[in-house]
Order: structure tokens, then sequence, then C-alpha cells
């Protein structure tokens, strides 16, 4: 008996040193954010990537004065019946001989997206720039959008440095009831033209969701929450030079209760037994029984119909008139 003891104690021990081991603080994640991300974006530009959709078109170049250049491009997608709603991953490369002129990117106005849709990601690098531009469209129409971008290059540019985090409005304390009918809506304030909110599941270190925002909030579906997880969500910011600052990040939890409530049963209308049709048991159901005559006659007892009307106990609650009903109440802890 001690024996077993001692090795259900040991194995306990070994289950809370591969848990520490294995878990993950928001910190550290987002860091691992921040790293995928830089290099993400510099492997975006540097190398020909084959899951690039478009490339964006120079429509225009404007001298902006000494060493400096604006250079405006433009991206367009289209759809027709039948499709669905889709993110596209399209790039601008930096024009050959402004680069080699010494000419670099460093920063980018969003002049115009016109149709369904909008920017979700963006990257920036010295030679280059990417986006995820999202179409928005239903099954039965045709749509297209275009995304209109100027490209702010220059010589001998001092980059500023990056905007100090924004402030996490909420929610950030309390409790929040989860429900199918309304999102869970994040808010935040700052400086930045573009906001990148994103949401990490402690457990796994997995970012969960992640967009860029160019408003000072987000609604999210309940149904993006496991139920009793410890998560973090953050947001960046940054200004048209696309130099985010470091995630301000916030810890939370989800969890549920299950309650029960005693509600009038709906068979029976909370009388525990109701009025039903029944077969008749001197027939079968047939509604004729033998007259001994060798041939039928309708059932006496049924009125030849099959079945009679009988008061009997109600199989939902049991005669009782009222039923238990459990609801899982779902909830995140700030």
């Amino acid at each position: 008996m001690n024996q077993m003891r001692k090795l259900m104690k040991g194995l306990m021990v070994l289950m809370m040193v591969l848990f520490a081991a294995t878990a993950v603080t928001a910190d550290e994640v987002v860091l691992q954010e921040e790293q995928a991300a830089n290099s993400e974006a510099m492997f975006r530009v540097v190398n020909v990537r084959e899951d690039i959709d478009e490339d964006f078109q120079v429509i225009d170049t404007e001298s902006l004065g000494a060493d400096m250049v604006a250079v405006t491009a433009q991206v367009t997608h289209k759809k027709g019946w039948f499709s669905s709603s889709q993110d596209f991953n399209d790039r601008f490369t930096a024009p050959s001989d402004l680069l080699d002129e010494g000419y670099l990117l460093v920063r980018r106005e969003i002049v115009s997206i016109e149709g369904k849709g909008g920017i979700r990601w963006e990257e920036k690098s010295p030679n280059g720039y990417t986006c995820v531009l999202h179409l928005s469209k239903k099954w039965m129409a045709t749509v297209e959008v275009t995304c209109t971008v100027k490209f702010i290059m220059a010589k001998g540019y001092e980059l500023p440095e990056a905007l100090y985090k924004p402030v996490l409005v909420s929610p950030v304390s309390g409790r929040i009831e989860l429900s199918e009918e309304n999102n869970v809506e994040f808010r935040w304030d700052g400086e930045g033209d573009a906001y990148r909110f994103i949401i990490i599941d402690k457990k796994t270190g997995k970012t969960v969701y992640k967009r860029q925002e160019f408003g000072k909030g987000q609604g999210i579906e309940e149904d993006l929450f496991k139920d009793r997880r410890d998560y973090a969500w953050g947001v960046s910011q940054a200004d048209s030079h696309l130099i985010f600052s470091r995630y301000n990040m916030k810890e939370f939890q989800s969890d549920y209760k299950i309650e029960q409530h005693e509600v009038s049963c709906q068979t029976c209308n909370g009388h525990g037994h109701y009025w039903k049709n029944v077969q008749c048991t001197a027939c079968g159901g047939s509604g004729h029984i033998p007259d001994g005559n060798g041939g039928y006659r309708p059932c006496s007892f049924c009125r030849g119909n099959g079945y009679v009307n009988k008061y009997v106990r109600c199989d939902t609650c049991h005669g009782d008139g009222t039923v238990i009903y459990e609801f899982k109440r779902r909830f995140l802890i700030f």
C-alpha cells in the first residue's frame, strides 16, 4: 500500500514538472510572434514567394523634393458568382532603378480601398512591401476590390523610433459572459495608423487570432474560446512607417459552470398527464373484430377507429409536471 502511494506521488510530481516545462508565458509568445513577424517581413521581400497572388502595378511616380520620391501603385482582385470570400497575398517591389540610386522604402500611405474588402495585415522592409488584402463577397454576386497605396522612398532618411505600446481599454478586469448573440468587444487606444491585434492560447503557445486593424477595437465570436483555458490578448501599434511597437498584453481565462433550473414540462404543459391516442387493445388497432359468423364488425370499444383517447402519464416529466433544465454558462475572467 505504501509503495502504491509513493508511486502515485511520483507520477503526480512528474506531471507537474512536465506541465511547468511546457507552460508558455504571454511575454514569451509575444516575443516569438514579433521575431517571426520580423523574419517573415524580410523573407517576403528578399525572396520570390510562391504564395504571392498579385504584384502591385505602378501607376504614378512623383518627386517630393531632394532625395524623396512617391511611387503610387495599385492592385485589383475580382471574383464572380459561386465563389466565396478570400484573402490575397499581394506584393510591392521597389523599382530597381530607385534602389540602385540608394532610395529605400521608408513609409506608405493608403490612398484608397474601393469595393468590398480591406487590408488585414501589412509588412514593410527597405526594398518592398506585402499585404493581405481581403475580398468580402456573397455567393450569388460578382465583387472586386482595388487597393491603391503611395510608397514613399528616400535617401539618407532617418527612421523614427517605434511608438509606445497602445493602451488596453477593455476588457481588462471583471467577468464577461459569452453568448452566441453577442461578440466579445476588445477595445484599445493609441496614436497608431495601424494596430496589430492578437489572441494567444497560453497552453499551446499558438496565436489563435491575428489581424491588423485600422480602428481601435474588434469584436470576437464566442466560439473562438475553448473551455477552461488560459489566454492573453494584446495590441501593437505603428504609424505610416510600419515600425510596430511591442505588444501590450493582458492575460485572462475562460471558464464555465452548469446551472440547473426547474421549469414547467412542455410536453404536458405542467399537468404531469395528458390525453393521448393509444392503440385499442380490443381490436389491436384494426378497428374491427370478428362477428362470429366468419365476418367482421366495427369494434365497439374504439368505435372502429383503432385507437382510444386515454389520459396517460407524461413520459418526459414522469408525472411531476416539471423538468430539470441544465444550462452551461460560459464566461471570460480578466
